[in-house]
């Protein structure tokens, strides 16, 4: 009986105090910019945002949609089931399986998450896109995109329409940023009319030219240089500066292009209105707007001189006018925008219209 207590309570109730206790998983997570150990709780209060560096790290949608809706709370709405494999497309791996994968890294079903609820006592209609490389390919990254619009009626026939968009994507595992062709781009109808489209934000950098000249190839004893090329004249080198004793570095200046950046931020007021002196308004509506937005690159290297990371001043404004007429080919819309503040490399584009499109 004694041994029997010390073998069945004893020993246990020892065990209990001394053993090591289980520490539950993903209590920390570490800055992908700075390195920094982050407690759970403390980033996602922080909208998981690093709270040493400021670096913006991945969150998902519905942790977006519990920070922007009023107390949290929304509700999801339906959409179509996905097709499991709409191409047949033959790869190393199977794309039904890629999806999976994809699936199980998200915990969502579809990369598109619609929902509805209130922002300011106002209903909204929210949804967010959430593209993910699948682990282990060669790129690893993810992309959140974001997009609502709100419509207030203001008095007779105007109302008031209001849309904001926002993106953001970046590099995880050994991937340390966003893939240059996944990069977000503005300009142009549904983004800021007055300029033309996708050309907006980070351009391409030009090239870096020498400054050389005809080489200095004899001096006499004060200096002063006798001669220049060599004795046939025709010697040819790069330029020293004397007081920093490096060779003078000169842009370029082409026309770049525009490279797009990993953070976009957009937004739109219109203030739709019937059209005057038309008898028949059923297929025609206009609108008087105001857009702002660009895009950004928080990637931008030491030797880029046209990128820039988010910068308030980079905003780029218009405003105008559109007309949509609902045409027995689908919409068609015309706008005619002036850009408020214009860099010089910013493509204008005054008058545009496109088709399938409207207000």
């Amino acid at each position: 009986p004694l041994m029997n207590w010390i073998t069945n309570y004893v020993r246990p109730r020892i065990n209990s105090i001394f053993s090591r206790r289980e520490v539950p998983e993903n209590l920390w997570s570490k800055c992908d910019s700075c390195g920094t150990m982050l407690f759970h709780r403390e980033l996602s209060d922080n909208l998981n945002v690093c709270t040493t560096c400021d670096h913006h790290m991945a969150i998902s949608p519905r942790d977006r949609f519990l920070g922007l809706f009023d107390g949290g709370i929304f509700t999801e709405v339906p959409v179509p089931a996905p097709i499991a494999d709409p191409l047949q497309f033959r790869d190393q791996k199977k794309y039904p399986d890629r999806m999976k994968a994809a699936q199980k890294k998200t915990t969502e079903t579809e990369a598109m998450l619609v929902v509805e609820g209130d922002i300011g006592r106002t209903p909204i209609v929210a949804a967010a896109h959430l593209e993910i490389a699948v682990p282990l390919s060669d790129l690893e990254f993810y992309k959140l995109n974001y997009r609502g619009e709100v419509y207030f009626p203001l008095f007779g026939e105007f109302t008031l329409h209001l849309r904001g968009e926002l993106g953001y994507g970046d590099g995880y595992g050994d991937t340390s940023e966003l893939p240059f062709y996944e990069h977000f781009f503005a300009g142009g109808f549904g983004s800021v009319r007055g300029y033309e489209a996708n050309t907006l934000g980070p351009r391409s950098t030009p090239p870096s030219v020498y400054s050389a000249n005809t080489a200095v190839t004899a001096i006499d004893e004060n200096g002063r240089p006798t001669q220049f090329g060599g004795p046939d004249g025709r010697g040819y080198g790069y330029t020293v500066d004397p007081e920093t004793g490096k060779i003078p570095v000169q842009q370029f200046y082409n026309e770049p292009d525009p490279f797009g950046g990993n953070v976009l931020f957009e937004g739109s007021a219109e203030v739709l209105f019937p059209m005057p002196f038309i008898k028949d308004r059923s297929s025609l509506r206009s609108a008087l707007f105001f857009d702002v937005g660009n895009v950004f690159n928080t990637n931008c290297r030491e030797n880029q001189v046209n990128c820039f990371g988010i910068d308030a001043g980079e905003l780029r404004y218009s405003v105008g006018i559109g007309v949509t007429w609902l045409s027995g080919f689908g919409p068609l819309t015309f706008s005619l925008a002036k850009p408020l503040n214009a860099s010089p490399i910013d493509e204008r584009e005054v008058f545009q219209f496109t088709l399938g499109r409207g207000f």
